[in-house]
């Protein structure tokens, strides 16, 4: 039931912010119904509603009740012929408002899909509004009338149930219709999942985006556009207006460069966020802070995660890392790339129990945790195609990995990296001193290949042994990584043997 403080959140804010007084059922009334609901398009369809029941899906997804055409005596209008009531469809039928489709016809009559006209819709906000004071006069509030309560069911909750505590609590009838306008502040993310912050300013901002989809589904030239998507929505615009230069009012245009749709031969669709995007673009103004988020989702089957801190602090710290390896020019100019890079899925990244470096663990990287699984930077001859498939993955790659190192982390920038390049010296010292023998790459690839500290100090005393091959300062250098080995933590070497495999392939592609 975490829709219900939540909703409170935005209402409180809303009525400081515009100098309201609103009660929620006033808000609900006054705003959301208008905003959500009193149109031909909905922002939002709630299943087993008031708002819903009824009501059956166009072709083209539109939502609107059957209606079978009458005569001025209230009776099904009939005609001689087919033809005859083809044409009445074209010529007074199809030139109405409200039409949507056609269900039927013929000689027996017409019956059509039409959107609700605003008496209609009115009615349903009655008859809301009465479902609401019964469930709570009979103490029977369900997940038809307050959104995130349990699914109705006279004995247990049921299956279909979230959000829901065993405690019995006191509800409220306001808590009701804030349950509703807490629900509209979903933010959903890829993975299936929505998140719900209790935070008035993030919360006013998606209160704003609501407004502007509004604007685009009553926007005759966006009739394909998808409806009943403000979770997707709210993430898209929640992302947007924390990113750099944001438009307070923007058209369809800006948005769409922006990657909010996607428009297909079957309409105009809204593009789900990535959460580790907009975890970053939330950290640039929230980088000191830590939020509970709660996240869950509503469909046939209702699922609640929980509640999770995100640590957007620790997103200020990987973003500082990247600098440090690459620049700052490179971390302003290839952010956009790394950031679709980061990010398990949400439903994993819950399992750690909190959002922060460890869940943005970036796409693809689990597989090189595997002994005996390198990675491949080969050049490619298209320099933009090179920079987007191997420099971006690997800087991101090694970011991350080395922000994951938990000790002397400033020794560790530039300090797998001298150990590859010693690696690579050495191998090719042998090549040149055996006529192009690979015996020594071989066995840097079973160093890298190793699955335990005890195992990967052997092979690297394997490795040093034949001082033909090795200096003195590069012998320093493996003396000073198997003492680093022996130090570390299992977890530490994991991501220590990981990022030389990546410093030593991307520097092979160099020699």
């Amino acid at each position: 039931m975490n829709t219900v403080p939540v909703g409170r959140t935005l209402l409180n804010a809303y009525n400081e912010k515009y100098g309201k007084s609103y009660s929620a059922k006033e808000f609900f009334d006054n705003v959301y119904f208008e905003t959500f609901f009193n149109n031909k398009k909905y922002l939002y369809w709630v299943q087993n509603s008031p708002f819903v029941q009824e009501l059956s899906t166009s072709k083209k997804g539109e939502k609107g009740i059957r209606e079978t055409i009458k005569d001025n005596e209230g009776k099904t209008l009939k005609f001689d012929s087919e033809d005859e009531a083809q044409s009445y469809l074209e010529t007074v039928v199809k030139p109405r408002n409200d039409f949507l489709e056609v269900k039927s016809l013929g000689k027996n009559g017409i019956k059509i899909l039409k959107t609700l006209n605003k008496d209609e819709r009115k009615i349903k906000l009655e008859e809301f509004h009465i479902k609401v004071n019964d469930a709570y006069e009979n103490n029977d509030i369900e997940a038809s009338v307050a959104l995130g309560f349990p699914a109705s069911e006279s004995k247990e909750f049921a299956t279909t149930s979230g959000l829901v505590s065993s405690v019995k609590i006191e509800i409220d009838i306001e808590e009701i219709y804030l349950s509703w306008i807490g629900a509209g502040l979903s933010i959903g993310v890829s993975g299936g999942f929505s998140i719900l912050f209790d935070q008035p300013d993030i919360l006013l901002k998606v209160y704003d985006g609501w407004k502007v989809y509004r604007k685009f589904l009553n926007n005759p030239s966006l009739e394909d556009l998808a409806p009943n998507k403000i979770t997707s929505w709210n993430g898209q615009w929640l992302n947007y207006n924390y990113d750099k230069y944001p438009e307070p009012d923007p058209d369809f245009g800006t948005l769409n460069d922006k990657g909010f749709f996607k428009v297909t031969t079957k309409g105009t669709v809204l593009n789900t966020v990535k959460w580790s995007q907009l975890f970053f673009n939330l950290s640039k103004h929230f980088s000191n802070k830590t939020y509970t988020g709660y996240l869950f989702s509503f469909g046939q089957t209702n699922t609640t995660l929980g509640f999770f801190p995100f640590r957007f602090d620790e997103a200020k710290t990987l973003i500082g890392t990247y600098k440090k390896l690459f620049g700052e020019n490179a971390a302003l100019r290839d952010a956009k790339k790394y950031e679709q890079m980061y990010g398990i899925h949400i439903k994993r990244a819950c399992e750690l129990g909190a959002i922060g470096i460890q869940a943005l663990e970036p796409e693809g990287l689990k597989e090189y945790f595997k002994p005996g699984k390198t990675p491949s930077f080969k050049k490619k001859n298209n320099e933009e195609k090179d920079y987007e498939k191997n420099i971006i993955p690997f800087r991101t790659y090694k970011t991350w990995l080395l922000a994951m190192i938990s000790k002397n982390k400033e020794e560790m920038v530039d300090y797998t990296a001298t150990v590859a390049e010693t690696l690579i010296q050495c191998a090719e010292a042998y090549r040149k001193k055996k006529k192009g023998k690979t015996k020594f790459s071989n066995q840097i690839k079973e160093l890298l290949s190793s699955s335990s500290k005890r195992a990967f100090i052997d092979q690297l005393s394997e490795l040093v042994s034949d001082k033909e091959f090795v200096n003195n300062d590069q012998l320093d250098v493996f003396n000073e990584l198997k003492n680093r080995v022996h130090l570390s933590n299992s977890i530490d070497f994991k991501y220590l043997i990981t990022l030389i495999k990546f410093d030593y392939a991307f520097q092979s592609r160099k020699a």
